[in-house]
């Protein structure tokens, strides 16, 4: 009770002093009630039953309002025989609400004259009293009643439905009941006893998820089922060939290395088949139409949507210093990884891929892919990078999502070599390694110095581990320097003899975690600082303490403090204008490459506007209006822990509009003796004869004597592709090539020509 009445000794007694009593009294319970049991409205008691056919009863109770209490000793019956729907049904709301009414009343004689004694008799109430009111509110009648609209001062006990006999059924109401603490025990009780039976199952769910999604890259795809089940069938049809011949080749047209592009009249464009060739284009890098993008926080060049920074990993405790300054001062060559790329191509020209040519030429292919029309990537820097990731075959391998007029070509990882820094970082070099159980973007990390040296900036680096868990510096994806002047110590006590601590935040280039994989935060210390460390956080962190010790990482006691931050987004999805594409004569085509990074549980696509329609980036997309100006956006969907980005510096786009003609030219076989017949088989895709022409020539005695077909067969295979076998009956000869000419009557109906064999015999 805060506060009390004082009596003392022959002090004069009034009858403030007596309600004060009672007032305190009062005062302090509705405080307790409204601090620790209920603080809005509530009810205890109170239950309704049917007593009549249009009548029920309401047994006595307490109702909870704003830490008062109203209590009803007696039960309450409620006729509701004039709210009987006349047709229908109807819904009835039972509901209480408190009022103070003072009661009681009784004669009592007031004192009129002092000197005399003279008194007066008067009626006064002698109780106040906070009564609880119960009463109904009736809803409209219906066929099927909605819950009637009771005021917030009221509190809801029970509904009560009826039709035309009376009460049907009543429905108390427990939303609005008061928690009783011994059933809230109870319920604790058996949430406790149910920790116990799950906590063995659920306390290690995060390493397990860990390693769920550690090995999920390495199963089998369905598409590399599929490429397998095609390589096969061409080591069946080259069985099938006949055993004796001058020559026989077959042209994927992943390259040109066949081609004679040289030749008179060459014209073609060589991507995973034969295609058309784009006359006109452009290649532009992207760029934010509006650079103050209020969805959007923007990091040099890296895209992310607005977010807020979550404390993801928490090393709390502190028990110790260390000394940098101990270890050894090194200098280590560093590797700086950029985020790898992925690739959109849309339009009609895109209608099929080899699939197998993925798999034959595994290495190969991912430069094809990723790297066309977009910069320089030398021998010497694809042969590094093969050297340093082939054996990582869920890295190395393209990914590719191919659909008629669609195609996606991405690398399964957020992260790669191919486009790197290097840079010597020399300092004291510390790091703690930590496992990340789910994907996630790393935006923010505390850092916790005991003591500070006069001089001495940090480097502070995110990377990957080798497989013995150590830092590996050749794979390392964020680097932030941090001057000596930003770095903090605490100004009081730490406790236990320590040096007080604060927290150091540092902003990080956006940094993406994959689940299941372990990191490392390296810090190259430049001065003689002093770190706070735990002894009881390794099981937040699962890694360990490291120091870089005369040429290696050595393992230290205890675990670095730190915190981890990461992103978090208020929805799952945002949208970026882009600066429009142009063309003159308008666009046919798109092809988007740059570096994005999609994790599992998100997804990034673009959207054109045609004909003032935003319209995605996929098969269904239809240019052929061709607009001369495309408005671009890109579209992130994702959830309130992971988004997708984009570095838009990074990107580029090629618009285009293809020829309605090409021409390829093989180069010259030279056979060891004089061919006879010379069969040259096409597999066209997308080809229909009513639009579309395809003549193959033959070119012989270097190239001097032209062959036309003798013979042309078409046969329809069962993935609709249109095999093309022409057989030309030659005067005997030792060397040829052959032409292919392909027309299309609109640049909107296009056929490629996926394969093609030749075979000379004698």
């Amino acid at each position: 009770m805060e506060s009390k009445v004082l009596f003392r000794n022959n002090q004069e007694l009034q009858s403030a002093d007596l309600n004060n009593l009672q007032d305190f009294t009062q005062s302090s319970i509705d405080h307790v009630v409204l601090d620790t049991i209920e603080d809005g409205k509530a009810y205890s008691g109170f239950d309704v039953s049917k007593t009549g056919a249009a009548e029920v009863t309401v047994n006595p109770g307490r109702l909870y309002s704003s830490g008062a209490v109203y209590a009803r000793d007696e039960s309450v019956v409620i006729d509701l025989f004039n709210s009987i729907p006349l047709v229908t049904k109807k819904r009835i709301a039972i509901v209480a609400y408190g009022q103070a009414v003072e009661t009681d009343v009784q004669p009592r004689d007031f004192l009129i004259n002092a000197e005399t004694g003279a008194t007066e008799p008067q009626a006064v109430a002698l109780e106040s009293y906070r009564r609880c009111e119960v009463n109904a509110v009736a809803g409209v009648e219906a066929a099927d009643p909605t819950y009637p609209t009771t005021d917030a001062n009221l509190t809801v006990l029970a509904y009560i439905l009826m039709d035309t006999t009376g009460v049907i059924s009543v429905e108390q109401w427990d939303e609005s009941r008061v928690l009783n603490l011994r059933h809230v025990g109870e319920r604790t009780d058996a949430l406790e006893t149910w920790r116990t039976q799950i906590s063995g199952r659920v306390d290690t769910l995060g390493t397990d998820l860990s390693a769920l999604a550690q090995k999920l890259p390495s199963y089998a795809l369905d598409s590399s089922l599929r490429a397998l089940a095609l390589i096969v069938k061409e080591l069946q049809e080259k069985l099938n060939k006949p055993a004796a011949y001058l020559y026989h080749g077959i042209n994927k047209f992943s390259d040109d290395a066949d081609a004679e592009t040289g030749g008179a009249g060459y014209a073609a464009y060589i991507s995973q088949g034969l295609r058309f060739p784009q006359t006109v284009s452009d290649t532009t890098t992207m760029s934010l139409l509006n650079p103050n993008e209020p969805n959007l926080i923007y990091y040099n060049g890296l895209c992310l949507p607005t977010h807020v920074h979550l404390l993801r990993m928490d090393c709390k405790s502190y028990h110790r210093q260390h000394r940098c300054g101990q270890h050894t001062w090194h200098g280590l060559g560093c590797i700086f990884w950029r985020l790898a790329r992925h690739r959109w191509r849309c339009g009609p020209e895109w209608l099929s891929a080899n699939a197998e040519w993925v798999v034959k030429e595994l290495d190969d292919a991912l430069k094809k892919a990723l790297w066309e029309n977009h910069g320089t990537w030398t021998d010497e820097t694809y042969k590094d990078y093969l050297d340093n990731v082939k054996d990582d075959f869920p890295r190395a391998f393209l990914r590719t999502r191919y659909t008629s007029r669609f195609w996606r070509d991405f690398v399964d990882d957020f992260y790669w070599s191919n486009v790197r820094t290097t840079a010597t970082v020399t300092a004291y070099h510390v790091a703690n390694t930590f496992l990340m159980s789910q994907d996630t973007w790393v935006t923010k990390v505390g850092l916790y110095f005991s003591q500070l040296a006069v001089a001495g900036d940090v480097d502070v680096m995110v990377c990957e581990v080798d497989a013995t868990g150590r830092p590996d510096i050749a794979k390392v994806m964020s680097r932030t320097t941090v001057a000596r002047a930003d770095l903090k110590v605490g100004t009081g006590s730490g406790g236990a003899g320590l040096p007080s601590v604060v927290e150091t935040t540092v902003s990080l280039t956006p940094t993406l975690l994959k689940a299941g994989k372990r990191y490392a935060l390296v810090l190259a210390v430049q001065g003689d600082h002093w770190l706070a460390v735990s002894d009881a956080d390794a099981q937040v962190v699962q890694g360990s303490f490291f120091a870089w010790q005369s040429d290696s990482w050595t393992i230290q006691t205890g675990t670095i403090k730190f915190r981890l931050y990461c992103a978090q987004w208020p929805t799952g999805r945002a949208v970026i204008d882009l600066t429009p594409l142009q063309l003159a004569g308008g666009i046919r085509s798109l092809d988007i490459l740059g570096e994005v990074a999609v994790p599992g549980s998100s997804g990034l696509f673009f959207e054109v506007q045609v004909g003032g329609v935003w319209k995605q980036v996929n098969q269904d997309l239809d240019l052929s209006s061709l607009p001369a100006v495309l408005p671009i956006r890109a579209v992130f969907l994702g959830t309130t822990d992971i988004m997708p980005t984009i570095v838009v510096t990074q990107c580029k786009a090629k618009v285009s509009r293809s020829a309605t003609a090409f021409r390829y030219i093989s180069k010259t076989r030279a056979l060891g003796g004089n061919a006879a017949k010379i069969e040259i088989l096409l597999r066209l895709e997308g080809f229909n004869d009513a639009v579309h022409d395809c003549t193959v020539t033959v070119k012989t005695n270097g190239g001097v004597t032209t062959e036309t077909a003798d013979t042309v067969a078409d046969t329809t295979l069962a993935d609709g592709r249109i095999e093309r076998v022409c057989t030309f009956n030659i005067a005997a000869d030792n060397d040829y090539f052959y032409i292919i000419d392909g027309a299309v009557s609109s640049i909107n109906t296009q056929f490629i020509v996926t394969d093609v064999e030749d075979i000379a015999t004698a």
